[in-house]
């Protein structure tokens, strides 16, 4: 199995810098349609939620992926004495686009699953001082099946240009952006009576709603998640579009009987819903459903444009959403799809950790104190390579975007003689980007992973011609041959034979033996113990790094940080275990991997659920992890390593691996040496945390003091690692 995408998903963005006036004076056909818009949207008043999902850097239209939208909402100024009720209706601004179509939530009441109205009906009801609440209707439009409230009204005028609106509604209708892809003319101002409204939505009593279960291997959505009881469902691993996000076992909630049926109820909301959203299993006719449980006075979170969820929701008025319609335009030339580091607005924290980036994720600076990263280190006069697939983002600009944002380095072009520098060898030689050779956001975050921990050091991306196995290969060579590398990250695997993805692993090691005095380090998956590491993790000739839990920002004790539940590790039958391993394990450890290279050599951060990493990618921040991360973040440490042993014993790295490493074991011959020698002092002992995914006896999938087939020696506590490195240096 392939997982070369461990990275994160695509967004369909817009950029984030302003642009000059893109031309359009006149009204065009949108405007006439704007002009004409249904009656109701210009005379009912009240809010209106509008949305968009337009190309990224601008462009050509599609009508079946793009939109520009109003949805009718409540009326705050309404005469609700009694119930009102009101059927949404969703608007297109623009003449070219459709609308997308309405989908029912499924919401379990007396026991049974009832969709609602098939386009929202609700009751309106005024409960005085500014307050509402809304009773969502079934398809009958009358019965009941849930109720919110809405409170903490504010509105607030709009005046002058798009671009120049509120940071807060900015955030969510990131005008600047769509300028600077020539959707709006540089010159659009608000309609006269423009405002927008934000308030509060709270569930007014438990609700359970239903929600397709995903088959973890597939990663395809069904209604129904098996016959049987609910014992049946556990472990239950939630895998959307094949990307690891959930693990539930038995122990992690309770049973109980509710609403005459047996349900199982997490004990902990999910974090990245600041939380608000327990996942629940329920028995119905023999079947067991997946669902929600949504507690009395949760307070709902709206995810906005730039990334930051927020416990509002904003919404705009009927002259407001006549300023966006009349403004639109819908065949605007190619714009912009370079970023702008303006700062996130209000957000959450989602995690509790302290983190720096967006909603409490990590930031360069968290990495940085969490691992003990020796001031005045920054991988200066160092190379990272790291190898990808393509990519349709400006990755140069995202990174740079992000390097502006936390005060790092901005990277020009190779060479420089001012600062670190950016190359980029395409293999593809240019060749357009298709949907299914997409590597999406994982060329964005190896580099600016790397580029957080090692700012300074000169970064080279080498992109290959495909994701075959014999491309990766060539990519792998390219990236080792080029000049002054320390490091070479790979954040991808393959494993078995499958045509042109043949995976020959002695032909792999003896490319990679050609190639002494570099730094190769390999993800090991985010898929758990299942199947082993695979290529190029599973070679010796390769640093494996697994993935952790960051709990604290700060070292303090073993509870700072645990293993990741989907880290990928164990055995490869292929390769048998080197000395450098054998002689660092115990005999019974040597047994247990069966005398074969085990893996991984070493971890850092990739919980992407609990201590994400914040990236820059396409004009907004993005949450992201896995062994995606921890490979380029352990790049970015091989540079400082690499740079320590310049600056103190005017050494090379590559001249250390290749006259002190015993055994021929290059670097990982080296960490284990020092983890030897100085044990937790210079990595910590990961001895929590387990990669099981399965729930069956597996003795290699639970981390422990030592090594461990979860998270290899641990983490680094880099200052003391870099210490004992240097005695190893004659």
């Amino acid at each position: 199995m392939k997982f070369q995408h461990i990275g994160l998903c695509s967004f369909l963005l817009m950029a984030a810098c302003t642009q000059s006036d893109s031309g359009s004076s006149g009204p065009d056909a949108s405007v006439v349609f704007a002009q004409n818009l249904n009656s109701s949207l210009i005379q009912a008043g009240g809010q209106y939620a509008v949305k968009w999902s337009l190309p990224y850097g601008g462009g050509p239209l599609s009508s079946s992926t793009n939109y520009l939208i109003a949805t009718q909402n409540e009326n705050m100024q309404a005469d609700c004495t009694a119930p009102i009720k009101i059927t949404p209706v969703t608007t297109s601004l623009s003449f070219a686009l459709p609308t997308p179509q309405w989908v029912p939530s499924q919401v379990l009441v007396n026991g049974q699953i009832v969709p609602t109205s098939a386009n929202g009906t609700y009751l309106l009801s005024c409960l005085g001082n500014g307050q509402f609440k809304k009773d969502y209707l079934s398809t009958d439009n009358q019965t009941v099946l849930y109720s919110v409230s809405l409170t903490n009204y504010t509105s607030t005028p709009l005046s002058g240009m798009l671009e120049n609106s509120p940071a807060d509604l900015l955030q969510d209708l990131p005008f600047q952006d769509a300028i600077a892809a020539n959707y709006f003319p540089a010159n659009a101002k608000w309609n006269v009576g423009s405002a927008y409204i934000k308030h509060q939505t709270q569930f007014t009593a438990d609700t359970y709603f239903a929600e397709p279960c995903i088959n973890a291997q597939t990663g395809q959505a069904a209604d129904t998640c098996l016959t049987g009881v609910l014992e049946d469902i556990f472990p239950y691993n939630d895998s959307p579009n094949g990307k690891p996000s959930e693990l539930d076992q038995l122990s992690d909630g309770t049973i109980s009987t509710i609403q005459g049926l047996r349900m199982w109820i997490a004990t902990a909301a999910r974090p990245e819903t600041n939380g608000t959203v327990f996942r629940s299993f329920f028995e119905l006719g023999g079947n067991v459903y997946a669902g929600e449980l949504l507690k009395q006075g949760t307070t709902e979170v709206y995810a906005q444009a730039d990334g930051s969820l927020v416990n509002y929701i904003i919404e705009l008025n009927s002259n407001a959403v006549l300023t966006v319609a009349n403004s639109f335009i819908s065949a605007g030339a190619l714009g912009s799809d370079a970023g702008s580091d303006a700062p996130v607005g209000q957000c959450l924290d989602l995690f509790g950790i302290g983190g720096h980036g967006i909603n409490g994720s990590l930031a360069p600076q968290d990495l940085l104190q969490h691992y003990a990263v020796p001031t005045g280190l920054t991988g200066s006069g160092q190379t990272i390579a790291l190898v990808d697939g393509p990519s349709t983002a400006d990755l140069l600009s995202d990174l740079n975007v992000m390097s502006a944002y936390y005060g790092l380095p901005i990277l020009g072009a190779c060479p420089s003689t001012t600062g670190p520098c950016f190359q980029h060898i395409d293999l593809t030689n240019g060749a357009a980007v298709s949907a299914d050779q997409d590597w999406g956001a994982e060329p964005a975050l190896d580099l600016q992973a790397a580029h957080a921990v090692a700012p300074s050091a000169n970064l080279l991306l080498v992109t290959a011609a495909s994701d075959n196995w014999s491309d990766m290969m060539i990519a792998i060579q390219t990236a080792a041959s080029a000049a002054n590398v320390s490091a070479v990250s790979m954040s991808f695997g393959y494993t078995g034979s499958n045509n042109t993805n043949d995976v020959n692993g002695p032909a792999f090691d003896a490319m990679i033996a050609g190639f002494p005095g570099v730094v190769f380090l390999a993800s090991t998956g985010d898929s758990g113990a299942s199947g082993g590491p695979g290529y190029p993790a599973a070679s010796p000739l390769v640093t494996a790094v697994g993935g952790t839990r960051i709990q604290s920002l700060t070292w303090t004790d073993t509870s700072s940080e645990t293993a990741w539940l989907f880290t990928g590790g164990g055995i490869q039958p292929q390769e048998a275990m080197p000395s450098w391993q054998s002689n660092y394990l115990t005999s019974a450890e040597t047994s247990m991997n069966d005398f074969m290279r085990a893996a991984p050599d070493v971890a850092a951060d990739a919980d992407y659920q609990h201590s994400p990493f914040a990236i820059y990618y396409k004009q907004r921040w993005v949450m992201t992890g896995g062994t995606s991360l921890s490979a380029p973040i352990w790049a970015g440490m091989t540079a400082l390593i690499a740079q320590s042993i310049w600056k103190n014993k005017q050494k090379t790295l590559a001249n250390v691996m290749t006259t002190t490493s015993p055994s021929g074991g290059g670097f990982n011959a080296l960490l284990y040496a020092a983890k030897s020698a100085a044990g937790t002092q210079v990595f910590h002992d990961i001895v929590s945390g387990s990669n099981n995914l399965t729930g069956a006896p597996c003795a290699l999938c639970n981390a422990g003091a030592g090594y461990n087939d979860v998270t290899g020696l641990g983490t680094p506590q880099l200052s003391a690692l870099m210490t004992q490195l240097l005695t190893q240096v004659h």
